[in-house]
C-alpha cells in the first residue's frame, strides 16, 4: 500500500529561520490578470512560462500563498526542498493557513520508483495518491522543465502527457512554471511557445502567462515590474492581452497589476530592441 510522501509548511521553524524568511517572504495579492480570465479553471493547464530570474515561482507562490488561506493547495517542487519552500512561503504565519499546503519533493517520489526515469506510469502513482489523499483545489508543478522526469526522460512527452491527463481526469486546475530556452535580459522578448525541451507544453496549455521583467519607477522608487503576457491556445483563440505586474524588490511584496494596451505594449518591446541594438 502507498504511503503520502508529501511534506506541510511548519510553524515551528518560523523563530529559526527567521532572517532568512524575512529576505524571502513574498507578500499575497490579488491578481487582475487572473480575475479577467475567470480563475484557475478544473481540469486545465495553465502555463507560467519565463527565462531564469523573470519572477515565474514567485508569481505562483504568491498565488499559492493568497489561495491556501481558503483552498487546499498540493506543489510538487523539482527543485528546492520542503525546507526551502517553507522559508519563501511562511514567513507571516498569521496570514497562511498551513493546514492547508502540501509539498512533495520529485526527489522523494523517484525514491519510489528506484529512479527509474523510464518509470514514469509509477511516478504518476504516486502523484495520484497524494492527490486521493488530500483532495487539493489547486495542483502546482514547479518547475516542469528542471524535472529530472522531463528533463532526462527520452520519453517525456509521454510523461508530460500522463500528467496532464491525470489531472484532468480528477478536474483539478493545475499550474505548470516552464522555463523557456531564450535569454531574456531588459527587454529582449522570446518566442511564447519556446519551453526547454518541446513546444508541445505550451500549445496545449489552456493559458500560456508569459513573463518579462523590466525595471520602471513606481511610487518614487525602482521598482521590478513583470509584463504577463496571456497568450492564444488552441481553445481561447482571442485570448492576446498584455498586464504589468509591479515588484517590489525591497519589500519583496507584488504590489498590484493592471491592464497594458497593446499600443503602449508595441512601443515598449520596440523601444527595448532599440536599446539593445542601440
Amino acid at each position: 500500500m502507498s504511503i503520502s510522501i508529501s511534506k506541510q509548511i511548519n510553524p515551528d521553524n518560523f523563530k529559526d529561520r527567521k532572517e532568512d524568511n524575512e529576505k524571502f517572504y513574498y507578500e499575497a495579492a490579488g491578481f487582475k490578470f487572473i480575475d479577467d480570465h475567470f480563475g484557475f479553471r478544473p481540469g486545465k493547464m495553465h502555463m507560467f512560462v519565463g527565462p531564469t530570474g523573470g519572477g515565474k515561482s514567485s508569481l505562483v507562490r504568491t498565488l499559492a500563498n493568497k489561495m491556501c488561506r481558503n483552498h487546499k493547495i498540493l506543489m510538487l517542487a523539482t527543485e528546492e526542498d520542503a525546507a526551502d519552500l517553507e522559508t519563501t512561503m511562511a514567513y507571516a504565519k498569521e496570514k497562511i493557513n498551513h493546514n492547508n499546503f502540501f509539498i512533495v519533493e520529485e526527489n522523494s517520489i523517484l525514491e519510489t520508483t528506484n529512479n527509474n526515469l523510464s518509470d514514469y506510469a509509477g511516478y504518476a502513482r504516486q502523484v495520484e495518491w497524494e492527490l486521493e489523499i488530500h483532495k487539493p483545489d489547486l495542483f502546482i508543478f514547479d518547475n516542469l522543465t528542471t524535472s529530472k522526469m522531463y528533463a532526462e526522460n527520452k520519453d517525456c512527452l509521454s510523461f508530460f502527457t500522463l500528467m496532464k491527463n491525470l489531472l484532468k481526469k480528477r478536474n483539478i486546475p493545475f499550474i505548470v512554471v516552464a522555463h523557456t530556452a531564450s535569454s531574456i535580459h531588459n527587454g529582449d522578448f522570446f518566442e511564447a511557445t519556446d519551453i526547454r525541451g518541446n513546444r508541445f507544453c505550451a500549445i496545449n496549455s489552456e493559458y500560456l502567462y508569459c513573463l518579462y521583467r523590466f525595471f520602471d519607477e513606481c511610487n518614487g522608487h525602482i521598482t521590478y515590474a513583470n509584463f504577463v503576457y496571456v497568450s492564444k491556445s488552441r481553445t481561447h483563440d482571442n485570448i492576446n492581452t498584455p498586464y504589468r505586474v509591479w515588484f517590489d524588490k525591497e519589500s519583496k511584496q507584488y504590489i498590484s497589476d493592471e491592464k497594458y494596451t497593446h499600443e503602449n505594449f508595441k512601443k515598449y518591446k520596440d523601444s527595448s530592441r532599440k536599446k539593445k541594438n542601440g
